[in-house]
């Protein structure tokens, strides 16, 4: 009866701790991304204009308050940040495309602490060929994993590692021989990656044919960004955006 009688209040007690649901709104036009923080909080990132314009990033605590609100700006109109992660000390990385570098759209990552203020903010691209950040990851040293769109004549899978500090320590190509678009990427338990997006390949029934068709690919790396294979779906019509690592490892 005592053990019952326990079981009840610890019920009761759950309930009373249960977080009450709340709707946060505001007038900006198109939300980017959004995490919950190391803190149970909630960051959002998005936009004033429908496409382009001033970026905000903003911090709403556990109730749905709003705790913090800033202004992402590299000095131009052009800033169109993407994806966001945390890193395992709580700051916020932020990838996309800016014009900060040139006219054209080049690949960028920036770092803000817990409060929303800029650590560093810097360019990862290849020179005369547009970029943009498309996908982050954050190890246990908080380095930083990058999965960037390159559109040369080629096109390519660019992925990238970089320090805490912003230091690039290498960049990694795949996919070199077809025109290609990387969409993103996913994190393996052998602390390798498998890189997803698009590219031109010959058909399926006709592997010596000249002409390419968009088909769905995959990429797996090892830790070190080396290559152990690379794969394509059969079907050309398919269109596919995501990728989950399955419970079994597969």
């Amino acid at each position: 009866m005592n053990r019952l009688l326990v079981f009840i209040l610890c019920i009761q007690f759950s309930y009373s701790q249960a977080q009450e649901p709340w709707l946060y709104e505001n007038d900006y036009a198109k939300g980017k991304d959004i995490l919950e923080t190391y803190d149970g909080g909630t960051v959002i990132l998005a936009t004033v204009e429908w496409q382009f314009g001033v970026s905000k990033l903003f911090k709403l605590d556990a109730a749905g308050e709003v705790v913090w609100e800033h202004t992402l700006d590299d000095g131009t109109d052009y800033l169109s940040p993407e994806y966001m992660v945390e890193d395992y000390n709580g700051n916020i990385i932020i990838g996309g495309g800016t014009r900060k570098y040139s006219s054209d759209w080049s690949a960028f990552i920036m770092k803000l602490n817990t409060c929303g203020e800029l650590l560093w903010l810097n360019e990862y691209s290849v020179p005369f060929e547009l970029g943009f950040t498309h996908s982050l990851y954050t190890d246990a040293n908080n380095n930083i994993y990058a999965s960037q769109n390159i559109s040369s004549d080629e096109g390519r899978f660019t992925f990238r590692k970089i320090d805490s500090d912003g230091n690039l320590l290498w960049t990694k190509q795949h996919l070199l021989d077809y025109g290609a678009n990387s969409i993103g990427f996913i994190s393996c338990e052998d602390g390798g990656f498998i890189l997803f997006g698009l590219a031109y390949a010959p058909p399926y029934y006709d592997q010596s044919h000249p002409s390419g068709y968009l088909r769905f690919a995959t990429v797996k790396i090892d830790s070190l960004g080396e290559e152990e294979w690379q794969n394509y779906y059969r079907w050309e019509d398919d269109n596919l955006d995501t990728i989950y690592m399955s419970a079994g490892g597969g």
